[in-house]
């Protein structure tokens, strides 16, 4: 019940949200009255498009009558929703609200959170085969899955018995200025912002209640699904546990239950025990997608059934619609709902194998027939796709089996196999020999997992092969009164004894005998070297909202907007790497190989890792830990910085203590629940170390929604 996806389908409001469940309680027929007749829809723009691109805001409260922030409510307005719903759009729809520099700063005074009321990003139109939306339902799906730091945001246009209504803006509402100035900034309805926050409105229009069951493109032929609950030690049932549901509802399927199972094979309103297939309702058959008809089928939806709410948390997966999905997966004890089934795809044929394939070692069968490469199907070697070219298996729907010989590890494991024979002749008849064969591995780390340890086994053999006339035997066998014979007859014998002697490689020798690991356990813990690359870091932008321990803001010229105070206070502080060659001394191309003092010092050493971990076995070449040095001057100006009351001799800073410097980079992984980043690990060499008597600084680490806007002017710098 979990594995819904997530960031992919979206309610275009709350008022579709609470509708949603009714509009879809008697399908085929759409107890809706709403027609959408136009969309458009906005997501950050990573791709580096050109076109169709401008900055848009869009706002968690647009459109809705009942806002998050009641200051904008409006009773007066009717209850659909509309630019006019709320008071929102008259207080932002003002000349200096379109300024892409200013609207952040105007927003703010208006009392509105980046984030949380209101997003501004620059952003990419999709076009209409990017997504398909409902026009009667009201959701909206994507192709793509959207990242958790992404921004999505759309305008559309719907009628209401007759009348036409309209929430967002449209590109060519707001269009650009005759000089071809597209810095105008679009208003847009907000459906995701960078962080998913489950106690806002806008996390209730993700919707959780679509799952994905295959790729390729669904058909209702063979199509099969159920909805099972795995009651404790009596294994998968596609009811309810009868102990503590109502009497009416014992027996009943989930199934049904869920308004999955409410029409036969002809959609006449009769439950046959199948899954209802309505396309563009329950599935979507293009993304292989099933849609609940109600919104939390595994939680407030099945409540009826149960006689009060105490009993249905026992059995109800409250927290999936509650919380976060990483959250939800941890309650084991209520994730207890499946959905299992069986489903045909339209496939093209086409099968992505891998690279380094050997040639002439892929076998492909469809049906119990082997295929013929050339006639049934096609193959590239070097990129490892298979095309089935022959359409009668495709359109037959046959399986296809593909087998082939995988060399992506080919040549990582370093093995090495030696043999020796020694044959001895002892007489014509008497032959002895001996045999030696040794089989090594050598692993490319001392730690190795139990199962994958590295042999060095050598086997010895001894043999011998006798062989000699023997005419008696064949006179004796002559007596028998029904065999005759005159071929000489011969005994052999043959005999092997053979030992091995098992071993290990010397890489895990660790006294007695080799280690390998059942777990390792610091392999479970993954880490992000924020250190490198060094291009990914740079001049930080000035913090915001940043108070110190007795609650005064550290950075008060982060108030100031567009001017030339707001770099005030920024100090000198460069980031570096020092190049290995120069912390050798033995080493001829260091020009200060002699210069010892110079390599000793605190600021340029080189830094063992025995220093900081000194019970940690390091592997050959990690012996070494290249640091990510700073260096900060609190007196000297930083970029920037046009203060003009400085020092007027030496054009330092005056009052240095309130001085600050800082840096910035952005974080591939956004969703720091999901990828279970739990500290900060870091080893500072102390910076007073000659100053031991020194008061010191401060050392501040900010995560989050860091500001890209250095100059803080609301402008991008290229």
């Amino acid at each position: 019940a979990d594995d819904y996806e997530e960031n992919r389908h979206f309610l275009l409001s709350q008022y579709f949200r609470g509708n949603f469940n009714t509009a879809m309680r008697r399908l085929p027929i759409v107890q809706s009255n709403v027609q959408i007749l136009r969309v458009e829809v906005w997501i950050t723009n990573r791709t580096g498009a050109t076109t169709e691109t401008r900055d848009v805001v869009g706002f968690m409260d647009l459109g809705e009558r009942n806002p998050f922030r009641q200051n904008f409510a409006d009773p007066s307005q009717p209850v659909y929703p509309s630019n006019n719903a709320n008071r929102l759009y008259q207080a932002i729809n003002i000349p200096s609200a379109r300024n892409s520099s200013d609207v952040q700063s105007v927003l703010t005074g208006l009392g509105l959170q980046p984030v949380q009321d209101f997003e501004k990003t620059f952003a990419r139109k999709l076009q209409p085969t990017d997504y398909y939306f409902n026009p009667q339902i009201g959701f909206l799906s994507l192709n793509q899955q959207l990242q958790p730091d992404e921004v999505l945001g759309v305008a559309f246009q719907y009628t209401y018995n007759g009348r036409v209504y309209q929430v967002g803006e449209f590109s060519q509402d707001v269009p650009p200025s005759a000089s071809g100035d597209t810095t105008k900034v679009l208003f847009l309805k907000l459906l995701k912002a960078t962080s998913q926050r489950p106690n806002l409105p806008i996390w209730e229009l993700m919707m959780k209640n679509v799952y994905s069951v295959g790729f390729g493109q669904l058909s209702r032929d063979g199509f099969d699904l159920q909805v099972t609950y795995e009651e404790p030690s009596k294994g998968d049932k596609r009811y309810l546990p009868d102990t503590d549901i109502k009497t009416e509802y014992q027996g009943t399927p989930i199934l049904q239950l869920v308004n999955l199972d409410r029409l036969n094979n002809q959609n006449d309103p009769l439950p046959d025990g199948k899954f209802d297939y309505l396309e563009n309702y329950t599935v979507i058959s293009p993304q292989s997608r099933v849609i609940f008809p109600v919104l939390e089928p595994f939680g407030k939806d099945l409540e009826y059934v149960y006689p009060d709410s105490i009993t249905a948390s026992k059995y109800l997966f409250y927290p999936l619609y509650d919380t976060i999905k990483a959250i939800a997966s941890n309650f084991a004890n209520l994730n207890r709902f499946k959905i299992v089934g069986r489903s045909k795809s339209a496939v093209s044929g086409d099968y992505q194998l891998g690279f380094n394939i050997p040639r002439g070692s892929v076998t492909v069968t469809a049906g119990g027939q082997v295929l013929q490469e050339g006639i049934d199907y096609e193959i590239n070697y070097d990129l490892g796709s298979l095309r089935v070219t022959n359409q009668a298996i495709i359109n037959a729907g046959l399986p296809v089996q593909i087998g082939y010989e995988n060399n992506a590890t080919f040549g990582l494991q370093q093995k090495n196999f030696l043999g020796l024979r020694l044959d001895y002749l002892y007489s014509k008849n008497l032959t002895l020999g001996a045999s030696m064969v040794r089989l090594g591995e050598r692993p490319f780390f001392t730690k190795q997992t139990y199962g994958e340890d590295p042999i060095r086994n050598r086997m010895y053999g001894l043999d011998f092969d006798y062989r000699n006339d023997f005419p008696k035997m064949t006179k004796w066998l002559n007596k028998l009164p029904f065999y005759s014979t005159k071929a000489m007859s011969a005994i052999t014998a043959y005999g092997e004894a053979a030992w091995l002697q098992p071993g290990h490689a010397r890489e895990v020798d660790f006294g007695e005998g080799g280690v390998s690991y059942i777990d390792d356990f610091e392999g479970t813990r993954s880490s992000i070297d924020l250190r490198f690359p060094l291009i990914s870091w740079t001049l930080a932008s000035v913090p915001q909202n940043s108070p110190d321990a007795n609650g005064v803001n550290r950075f008060p010229e982060a108030v100031y907007k567009d001017s030339l105070v707001s770099g005030y206070n920024r100090a000198k502080l460069a980031w570096y790497n020092i190049e290995p060659v120069l912390q050798e001394k033995n080493n001829s191309n260091n020009p200060l190989q002699r210069e010892l003092s110079e390599l000793s010092k605190p600021e340029t050493r080189r830094v063992l890792a025995q220093e900081i971990f000194p019970q940690r076995t390091n592997d050959f070449g990690q012996g070494i830990i290249n640091t990510f040095d700073l260096a900060y001057y609190p007196r000297e100006k930083g970029p920037y910085n046009f203060q003009f009351d400085v020092d007027p001799a030496t054009g330092n800073l005056k009052q240095p203590k309130k001085a600050w410097g800082g840096l910035m980079r952005n974080i591939d992984q956004t969703d720091f629940e999901t990828g279970n980043i739990e500290f900060i690990e870091f080893w500072l060499l102390d910076p007073f170390i000659r100053k031991p008597n020194s008061t010191g600084g401060e050392l501040v680490f900010n995560l989050g929604n860091i500001s890209e806007d250095i100059l803080h002017d609301g402008k991008r710098q290229y």
